[in-house]
């Protein structure tokens, strides 16, 4: 990706991120939607407009993928 977080790319204009947090949201079965990202990410992510809109809750992952797993876990 060239050194691009792959959830910033866009199709058709949004970000691959927003594409996936609506699609879910709009799933009847889920009740919550919860973005684990990178804590210097976490900030942006939590005042970015469609994801409060969406009301997903954003937390910092971990070290290791199974820490950042945890951390969406302990969010629930």
């Amino acid at each position: 990706m060239g050194g691009q977080d792959k959830l910033d790319a866009t199709i058709a204009g949004r970000p691959v991120l927003r594409w996936a947090v609506e699609a879910f949201s709009a799933a009847p079965e889920i009740a919550r939607v919860i973005v684990v990202a990178a804590s210097d990410r976490v900030i942006d992510l939590r005042e970015a407009p469609w994801l409060r809109a969406l009301e997903a809750t954003v937390v910092a992952g971990g070290a290791r993928r199974q820490d950042s797993v945890a951390a969406g876990l302990q969010a629930t």
